[in-house]
């Protein structure tokens, strides 16, 4: 009974902390920003050159990371993104806590199974991986054809208010980052996790043949 529970732990929470430290590498990621801000010419956007863009990125990551009470800055944002944004920052913080609690249960859960039974250990680390890169092609598919109607989705279900509907002509964070920022960043963050999950598999099924 403890094996199953260990293994159904691990079949979830391995996915999920690669997909949050996925989006952290990317997310907190400034120069990546920069070369955003570039490709899609944020500064005539915003009326910032790029060193005012990285000083507000840098200070707007930091709070958003606990790092900071206080958003720098605060005086270029309307009403609307200071609110957006405090929502956003819970759910950053919440995000910081479940990949360190699912960092520890998958580590706790692969160390026990490893102890108990490695081929369990193994099946689930291969059908997790398949069925997690699996079902993040098939989202990066639909995204491909119509991502707004997910990215609406995706903010129906994070958010219970409608501050997340800004508008370019008062609000800065959209100008800061347009749909297609948000396009390119959640297929990096989709090719990293894929990534890793596919090197995991191919490491699995590597041993298993050469039947270690």
């Amino acid at each position: 009974m403890k094996k199953r529970i260990c293994s159904a732990l691990l079949f979830i929470f391995m996915p999920l902390f690669i997909l949050l430290f996925s989006f952290q590498i990317n997310v907190f990621n400034i120069k990546y920003f920069l070369k955003e801000y570039e490709k899609y010419n944020i500064s005539q956007e915003t009326h910032m050159n790029m060193e005012e863009l990285e000083k507000t990125t840098v200070a707007l990551m930091k709070y958003l990371a606990g790092v900071t009470k206080e958003l720098k800055y605060s005086e270029k944002y309307s009403n609307n993104d200071i609110t957006h944004l405090k929502d956003v920052r819970v759910l950053f913080q919440r995000g910081i806590f479940l990949e360190g609690l699912s960092l520890f249960i998958l580590l706790w859960t692969r160390y026990f199974l490893h102890k108990k039974d490695k081929k369990l250990l193994r099946n689930t680390v291969k059908v997790s991986s398949a069925f997690s890169i699996i079902l993040l092609l098939l989202l990066i598919i639909l995204s491909i054809y119509d991502f707004n109607r997910y990215f609406t989705y995706f903010h129906l279900i994070l958010f219970d208010n409608d501050y997340w509907l800004l508008d370019p002509k008062t609000d800065l964070l959209i100008r800061m980052f347009p749909e297609s920022f948000f396009i390119d960043i959640f297929r990096r963050i989709g090719i990293l996790f894929i990534a890793i999950l596919s090197i995991i598999l191919i490491y699995e099924i590597k041993n298993e043949r050469a039947g270690d």
